[in-house]
């Protein structure tokens, strides 16, 4: 009958199963005249393989459904079971070929490559092929969702962050809490599109690889659009990490700079109506010395609160330096528990406290005592 006519492939018109042979049916394409072969009962091997092809076909309809109904806009959730499910199909699709594959391999080596049972192995690998692939644009599509919904939140966090650097940087012209607190919340801000753009960046690289493994060529939109998202999120990964180092490095500014502000409104302001003090001796002793000064005449005993004296083994008064504050009609103080034999200098002036304010006079000139 081959040698009379033309006849192609031939169509499966009962399917095989392992308890019944299946029908290959043959058309002529010139006359029509049709003929059967058999195709051989299955193993339970193949039988299995088979059947694994048509459950994939099952949940790869249920992926394109899950993918077709989710886009950027869609919540977490509804992205993450999406994609889940079409990974899920992903996986099983490719499982379901190599099955399929095993088994044509199988048909070929028993009944020949042209034999009615590896033509219907062939038929099964192809249509495992196929779901292989609508699964992978399923999968691709839905990652490609997730990457635009990441790269949404993304821009939107960098946003904000900038809108916390504007404020951070306008309050830092005030040195104080409220600065402290702008930096604070700039830094916060700024690492959270830290974090955001790292994630865009995931997302846009793992969509990047789902368009590739799907097969959409290097020409095709989606191809480029999923290249140049990984571009662009690459680009903005980098611009946040270094907003958010900079933004660290600010709030240690902004704390540097409120305990300068607050150290100047602490120190004491010369005023120079305050009356001068000046030490007439400093005498040593054992492990202490004892301070002498002119007493202040009780006119300008009104004018001030206390007497303050300062003493550092450090003749600039720049390290170690101790105060203090002696009533203001006093002429002297001894001051214990000093080094023994290291020089120690010594410096006096008046000091008045209005309300939180401290005023004084200026230094008087140092005076040395060496500590027995």
């Amino acid at each position: 009958a081959t040698d009379e006519h033309t006849c192609g492939k031939g169509v499966v018109t009962k399917m095989p199963s392992t308890t019944e042979a299946g029908v290959m049916t043959y058309t002529c394409s010139g006359c029509g005249t049709t003929y059967t072969e058999s195709i051989p009962k299955l193993e339970e091997s193949e039988a299995a393989a088979y059947e694994a092809v048509d459950t994939a076909k099952t949940n790869v309809d249920k992926a394109q459904t899950a993918a077709s109904g989710v886009n950027e806009s869609s919540s977490d959730t509804a992205l993450a079971n999406a994609d889940k499910v079409t990974s899920d199909a992903v996986k099983e699709a490719e499982t379901a070929l190599q099955g399929a594959q095993a088994a044509l391999q199988t048909a070929v080596d028993t009944y020949g490559a042209d034999s009615p049972a590896a033509q219907y192995a062939q038929s099964k690998v192809n249509e495992a092929e196929v779901l292989k692939t609508e699964a992978l644009q399923a999968s691709a599509s839905v990652k490609t969702s997730i990457a635009k919904s990441a790269q949404t939140k993304a821009d939107e966090a960098e946003n904000k962050a900038k809108t916390a650097k504007a404020a951070a940087d306008q309050a830092a012209k005030t040195p104080g809490a409220a600065a402290v607190t702008a930096a604070q919340n700039a830094e916060t801000a700024a690492k959270d599109a830290q974090t955001k753009a790292a994630a865009a960046h995931n997302a846009a690289v793992a969509a990047f690889e789902a368009v590739k493994a799907a097969g959409y060529p290097e020409d095709s939109a989606e191809y480029k659009a999923a290249q140049q998202a990984v571009t662009t999120t690459a680009a903005a990964k980098t611009r946040t990490t270094n907003a958010a180092t900079a933004a660290t490095k600010a709030v240690t500014a902004a704390k540097d700079a409120k305990a300068k502000a607050d150290a100047a409104a602490a120190a004491p302001k010369e005023v120079i109506d305050l009356p001068a003090v000046t030490i007439s001796k400093a005498t040593p002793g054992k492990k202490c010395m004892t301070v002498k000064w002119k007493k202040v005449s009780k006119v300008n005993q009104k004018k001030i609160t206390k007497i303050q004296i300062q003493y550092s083994m450090d003749k600039t008064f720049k390290t170690g330096v101790k105060t203090v504050l002696v009533k203001k009609s006093a002429t002297s103080k001894k001051i214990k528990k000093l080094t023994a034999k290291k020089k120690y200098f010594v410096r006096i002036r008046a000091y008045k406290l209005v309300g939180k304010v401290v005023h004084a006079s200026k230094w008087s000139k140092v005076k040395s005592a060496k500590i027995k």
